[in-house]
């Protein structure tokens, strides 16, 4: 049986071979909105918290003494280039992203049962998947401009890993050097960052991670994209990030790439062969790109 994938990633979507990040936003369906719904905020809730995180993100909505709760995106500071919490009134899945994608049954949706600050979050289910057949469901946002660091957090829950591409960071190139992207794969006993760098032939490059998230629980997991500067002779570097603490730290990046625009992608980003079929919990997603 092939391997099964789900990824997490900040990239432009789609890798070589059906899992590359490396293409063009081009076809994608979805608003050009360059921001997040400011719809008003749904009430306060979650399913579970899992600890506090000193990453200067809250950790949920809180209720006030006027009432609503405030909504996360609404708390963090700095502004960052996007934010995403699900929580907007009469909210769709995909508002404020640039695009989506959807394939071999696979969907995305808001989850109001599932949450990290309410009143939903967004859930993707994967289907059975047979030897030989994908999916994905993911949805998609591009930066406005070339960023020296980029980096992706969002809140993650699963009850179950089926070897899967779940998340990731894509640099399209500056005009002096070809993309480059990171992404996260966990699966069952199996975690990597796998990194593309189509300058180098397109290759693969995978770093085992010391787990995947726990099962059952919110975790909040950071990606972290340092671009190399060939101006000033620097190396670029990779960091992820659970709950705050740094699992890796990887310096230098495998590929020469100089930084470029910034895209990220988050979800099912591709998932093959899996008998059992998937789902997840993704909320909180904040995209810096500086």
């Amino acid at each position: 049986m092939g391997r099964k994938w789900i990824a997490v990633l900040v990239a432009a979507p789609g890798l070589v071979g059906s899992c590359s990040l490396l293409t063009s936003l081009d076809g994608l369906s979805g608003p050009d909105s360059p921001g997040a719904d400011a719809g008003d905020a749904g009430d306060a809730g979650s399913d579970t918290s899992d600890g506090d995180v000193d990453d200067g993100l809250p950790d949920a909505p809180f209720e006030t003494s006027d009432g609503p709760a405030i909504r996360f995106c609404d708390t963090v500071t700095p502004p960052p280039a996007f934010c995403a919490d699900f929580d907007g009134a009469n909210a769709k899945a995909e508002d404020g992203w640039s695009g989506h994608e959807e394939g071999g049954g696979a969907t995305s949706s808001l989850d109001h049962d599932v949450f990290h600050s309410g009143p939903a979050s967004l859930g993707v289910h994967v289907p059975p998947i047979p030897d030989g057949g994908w999916a994905k469901a993911d949805l998609v946002r591009a930066a406005g401009g070339a960023a020296a660091e980029t980096s992706l957090t969002f809140d993650f829950r699963a009850d179950t890993y089926t070897d899967s591409n779940v998340g990731g960071i894509a640099l399209a190139g500056d005009g002096s050097a070809s993309p480059y992207s990171a992404s996260l794969v966990f699966g069952s006993g199996y975690a990597s960052l796998m990194e593309e760098a189509a300058e180098d032939g397109g290759p693969y490059f995978y770093t085992t991670l010391p787990g995947a998230p726990p099962l059952g629980q919110w975790t909040t997991v950071t990606l972290i994209v340092h671009s190399v500067d060939r101006s000033a002779g620097t190396d670029g570097w990779v960091t992820v990030e659970y709950d705050g603490a740094v699992v890796l730290d990887k310096h230098p990046i495998t590929t020469k790439t100089a930084f470029g625009v910034p895209t990220i992608t988050l979800g099912a980003a591709y998932v093959q062969n899996s008998p059992t079929g998937w789902a997840a919990n993704f909320d909180n997603v904040v995209f810096r790109a500086n």
